[in-house]
């Protein structure tokens, strides 16, 4: 699962601007590169997780007496899972519990029911990670584990993206329609291509649902 610049990405990009394809000089005035790792970073956010399933990474981590705050992984781009064991360590035969986004960021509920206990953790984000609550009654090793999409490795001439091949289109798409902003002259490109982009990352949220109720 890869898609190559020098041979995929560049020479695509070039020919959807309308140029030619083995020009150097447009690459660098287009800033192709450039275009594709902002492109490859906006894709990570925005596709179904699912799409990104082989871009996940599982840490565990200590919870510290009432302290309700951890900070995200350095290389930490998406959230997608995340477990708590308050009383012992999450391991093969301790799984730990799932823990519930809280609903617009505040754990406070109408419904007392739903209201973070220790047998309904909820997280909410803050600045550079996330809020737990309850918050943690005692010390406990390897208490969270939190499952996320992780930063991938730059572009570059010997670097592949490591994206899905079947996030090829997307990918095409929005770096052609970021370098057709860079490179000046061809905004009604950009746009286009743009549009394609949504119409793209949409068809793989509508894929995703139709698994889901089929």
């Amino acid at each position: 699962m890869s898609i190559d610049y020098t041979t995929e990405i560049m020479p695509e990009v070039l020919k959807n601007l309308d140029l030619d394809s083995t020009d150097s000089e447009a690459e660098a005035k287009y800033q192709i590169l450039l275009s594709a790792n902002n492109a490859q970073r906006t894709i990570l956010r925005k596709v179904p997780i699912e799409q990104v399933d082989n871009i996940l990474l599982t840490v565990t981590g200590p919870l510290q007496i009432n302290i309700p705050y951890i900070a995200w992984p350095s290389d930490y781009i998406r959230f997608s899972k995340l477990k708590v064991s308050y009383t012992a360590a999450i391991s093969e035969t301790n799984l730990g519990i799932k823990v519930t986004k809280a609903k617009d960021g505040s754990f406070l509920e109408f419904n007392l029911d739903e209201s973070p206990s220790l047998q309904n953790p909820k997280w909410s984000y803050i600045d550079g990670g996330f809020e737990l609550r309850p918050k943690p009654p005692q010390n406990q090793t390897d208490g969270y584990e939190l499952e996320y999409v992780y930063n991938l490795p730059a572009i570059s001439a010997t670097q592949s993206s490591l994206l899905r091949d079947d996030l090829f289109n997307a990918l095409i798409f929005l770096t052609t329609a970021n370098a057709a902003l860079k490179g000046g002259g061809k905004a009604d490109l950009g746009k286009i291509y743009n549009d394609k982009f949504a119409v793209e990352i949409r068809g793989l949220w509508e894929n995703e649902q139709s698994k889901v109720t089929s």
